[in-house]
């Protein structure tokens, strides 16, 4: 079964992935990378949570949300989403200061400053266990084109009013008009 810090790096490098993946204290973790439109803006590099199940003697001691600050702090300006959230764990969204989504108000996303950061608390346990990565490796987020570069070599950023100027690594989505042959 494939790591999530894997799952990543294949989301990254492909664009876009789905995939049963391995992380400690859940039961089932099935998630996709890739694009979505949220908070108005399209993003790629989103890192959607379309289902997870943690271990049933594990329920309710705050494996999600060491799951999460562990994600945020690896991967802080990647965007979030969650697909589909039962009411017990939208409750548990809105503590993290997870925004419903316009489009659906049972999903959930998490986007660098637009979002704040929420202030973390341990499950019943108190612990601090569980690792987001059995390999150790660093993986950047990769930017996809959403800087430009003139003919005479400068570069200019895009204007976006509903991000900071600092999280450039939230990248927008890129529509392209031209449709392209299959691969296959």
């Amino acid at each position: 079964m494939t790591t999530l810090a894997e799952f990543i790096s294949i989301g990254q490098r492909h664009g876009r992935a789905n995939l049963h993946i391995k992380v400690p204290d859940f039961q089932i973790f099935y998630a996709r990378f890739g694009k979505r439109w949220l908070a108005g803006t399209g993003y790629s590099g989103v890192f959607d949570i379309a289902t997870v199940e943690v271990k049933e003697h594990l329920r309710g001691t705050g494996v999600f949300t060491r799951f999460f600050r562990q994600l945020r702090e690896r991967y802080p300006r990647m965007p979030l989403y969650v697909e589909n959230a039962a009411p017990r764990f939208q409750r548990l969204l809105l503590r993290l200061n997870f925004k419903p989504s316009e489009l659906n108000p049972d999903c959930f996303y998490f986007i660098e400053g637009i979002c704040s950061e929420p202030t973390y608390t341990t499950g019943t346990s108190g612990t601090e266990s569980g690792n987001l990565s059995d390999t150790g490796t660093e993986i950047q987020l990769v930017d996809t084109g959403t800087t430009t570069t003139s003919s005479s070599g400068s570069r200019s950023e895009p204007k976006n009013d509903l991000r900071p100027p600092d999280s450039s690594e939230c990248l927008p989505l890129i529509v392209r008009s031209k449709r392209r042959k299959p691969t296959w």
